[in-house]
């Protein structure tokens, strides 16, 4: 029950910090360079625009190195998997199935034998498969921020990334961590883009600087 109450946190923390802004941004961003793509007149000069596009691309590699973050310090989705494989006992069939209406109990057994087969507890290989995927997921972004955005090498080459290939890696990584967030009965939402409760292009509407 501690180490799965535990857990439970670290999952709410992992979504709240590291998740959600990339849900909050992703509109924003797509948003904007569709603005941008229609206004040939707003385009030049660049610079303004190159600044917002150097510091979105930092985000997202920030947020892939924050989520294979090893560090005993923080939180992060591969910590996570490290902490459940070395406890991997108390994430069982029965704590799972603990509490679940009836008219759900085929549902959530479902999942869990989809997951787990027939085992008892969640499979240390199961843990083991995710935790080398995250590493495989991460492993281009996190040598780029030690490289160029933590420190500035003296040797290497800059390295160009796909917007569309980073967020496909990013949703890889929410895939296996809302994989584990179900099985501890603490569900995070599949989706990298949320709804912006508010007009936030009511910025462009007024004159930025005053005559």
């Amino acid at each position: 029950m501690k180490n799965r109450r535990k857990w439970r946190a670290w999952i709410k923390a992992i979504d709240e910090n590291i998740y959600m802004p990339i849900r909050r941004f992703t509109p924003i961003y797509r948003e904007y360079i569709s603005i941008l793509e229609n206004n040939p007149k707003i385009r030049e000069p660049f610079n303004f625009h190159e600044w917002i596009l150097y510091n979105h691309s930092q985000t997202l590699l920030l947020t892939l190195r924050k989520i294979s973050d090893n560090d005993k310090r923080v939180y992060s989705v591969k910590r996570l998997l490290g902490s459940i494989y070395d406890k991997h006992k108390s994430l069982n069939l029965h704590s799972y199935m603990h509490g679940s209406k009836k008219f759900h109990r085929d549902n959530i057994f479902n999942y869990w034998t989809s997951i787990c087969g027939d085992s008892e507890y969640i499979p240390k290989g199961i843990l083991q498969d995710d935790m080398n995927a995250i590493s495989e997921l991460t492993a281009k972004a996190c040598k780029a921020v030690n490289e160029k955005v933590a420190h500035i090498a003296r040797t290497g080459k800059n390295r160009l990334f796909d917007y569309e290939s980073v967020y496909a890696d990013l949703k890889s990584t929410l895939q296996i961590f809302q994989k584990y967030s179900i099985l501890l009965k603490c569900p995070v939402d599949d989706s990298l883009k949320a709804v912006i409760p508010y007009d936030w292009q009511a910025i462009f509407r007024y004159r930025w600087i005053q005559p």
